[in-house]
C-alpha cells in the first residue's frame, strides 16, 4: 500500500481578510496584546479573545431550554438573491441615484440603524429623501438590520428606516439579525421580513422560501431561535432584554467618547469627531494600513486592515494603552 497520503496535494487555504486580525492576535506571544476586532458585543468580562458577550437574560432562557425534554422544530427563514452590482460613484448618497446610475427595478442595499460596518448613519430628514427618490426610480428596497437597538439603544428609534419606507407604501425586503442584541453570534439567527402590498403575493414568496430552506439546510439547529422566540414573546424577559440592549449602546457610546477625549488629550494629529458621530459596535478610525501595520508590530494592537475598531472591545484596562498606542502610530507613519 503505498505511503502516500490521499491528500499529501491539498494546500493550505489563505486567510479570509476578515479573519487576518485574528490569527495575527494568536500568533503573537506578547502578553499586552490587545484584539479590537471582534465581531460581537463584548462588555467588562476578561481581557482579548477570552471576553464574553454580557447579555442575561438571553443566556438564562437558554439554560431553561436546555433543560428541557424537547427541542422541536422551529421553521428558519432564509433567501436567495440575483447579482447586486455596488455603485461606484464616490458622490453624497443620493447622487447615484438622482443621476440614473441604477437602473429602473434594481434592488438597493439598505443598512438601517446602526449602519454596518461604517457607524455612519442618515438623518431622519435624509432617510425621507432617499425614500422619495427610490419611490420616483421605482427602486427596490433590501434592509440589513443587523444590530437592532445598539445604536440609540431604542429599539424603536433604530427601526425608523425601516418603519419609513413601509408606510410610504414599498414592498421590501429585510434581512434582520439577532446574533449582536442577543448575544448569539455563533448561532447565526435572524428572520428575513417580507413586505408585499397582499397576501396571496406573501403566500407565494413564503412558498419559493421554504423551498430554498430545503435545499439549503433542512433542519438547522434551532435553540438560537427559540432563545430569541421565548424572549420576544414573554413581556417579563422582552422588558429585561431592552434594559440590557440600553445598557450596551450607553457603554459603546461611552468608550467612543472615552476614545476620542483622550486622543484629543494627547494631542493625537487629526480630527476624530467622527468617533462619536458614527453609532453602533463599529468605527471606522481613519487609521491607514501602514498605521494599523504599525500597532501590530510594534504595539500589540490587533485590528482589521482598514482600521475598523469594535468599541466594545475597549475598557478601562487597555483604553490608555490602545490612545497611546493610535497617537503613536500617527505621529509616527502617514
Amino acid at each position: 500500500m503505498s505511503a502516500l497520503s490521499a491528500f499529501s496535494e491539498t494546500l493550505k487555504a489563505s486567510c479570509m481578510p476578515r479573519d487576518q486580525p485574528l490569527e495575527g492576535f494568536i500568533q503573537d506571544k506578547d502578553s499586552t496584546k490587545i484584539f479590537l476586532g471582534h465581531r460581537g458585543v463584548f462588555i467588562g468580562r476578561g481581557k482579548g479573545k477570552e471576553r464574553e458577550p454580557l447579555i442575561p437574560k438571553p443566556r438564562q432562557v437558554a439554560f431553561r431550554l436546555q433543560g428541557g425534554q424537547e427541542l422541536s422544530g422551529l421553521e428558519p427563514d432564509s433567501f436567495g438573491s440575483g447579482t447586486m452590482t455596488p455603485s461606484s460613484s464616490q458622490q453624497p448618497f443620493m447622487c447615484p441615484f438622482q443621476r440614473g446610475d441604477a437602473p429602473e427595478n434594481s434592488i438597493v442595499l439598505l443598512h438601517a440603524s446602526p449602519h454596518n460596518p461604517t457607524g455612519m448613519d442618515l438623518t431622519p430628514e435624509e432617510w425621507t429623501q432617499l425614500a422619495s427618490v427610490m419611490q420616483k426610480k421605482k427602486l427596490f428596497p433590501f434592509f440589513h438590520l443587523s444590530a437592532q437597538g445598539l445604536a440609540s439603544g431604542d429599539l424603536d428609534k433604530d427601526a425608523l428606516p425601516l418603519r419609513l419606507f413601509i408606510t410610504q407604501g414599498f414592498e421590501l425586503f429585510c434581512a434582520q439579525s439577532f446574533s449582536k442584541n442577543f448575544g448569539l453570534y455563533d448561532d447565526n439567527v435572524g428572520n428575513l421580513i417580507v413586505i408585499t402590498k397582499n397576501n396571496k403575493t406573501l403566500i407565494n414568496i413564503r412558498s419559493q422560501l421554504d423551498l430554498i430552506v430545503k435545499v439549503t439546510w433542512l433542519n438547522p439547529p434551532n435553540l438560537g431561535a427559540r432563545i430569541v422566540t421565548t424572549v420576544l414573546n414573554n413581556p417579563t424577559l422582552f422588558n429585561d432584554w431592552k434594559r440590557s440592549i440600553r445598557m450596551m449602546a450607553k457603554h459603546l457610546m461611552l468608550n467612543r467618547k472615552n476614545l476620542k477625549d483622550k486622543l484629543r488629550a494627547l494631542g493625537t494629529l487629526g480630527t476624530w469627531d467622527h468617533i462619536t458621530k458614527q453609532t453602533g459596535i463599529y468605527s471606522f478610525s481613519g487609521l491607514s494600513a501602514s498605521q494599523v501595520e504599525f500597532l501590530h508590530i510594534h504595539r500589540h494592537v490587533h485590528l482589521g486592515a482598514n482600521g475598523q475598531i469594535n468599541m466594545s472591545s475597549l475598557n478601562s484596562m487597555n483604553l490608555d494603552y490602545v490612545a497611546h498606542s493610535i497617537h503613536e502610530a500617527v505621529n509616527s507613519v502617514a
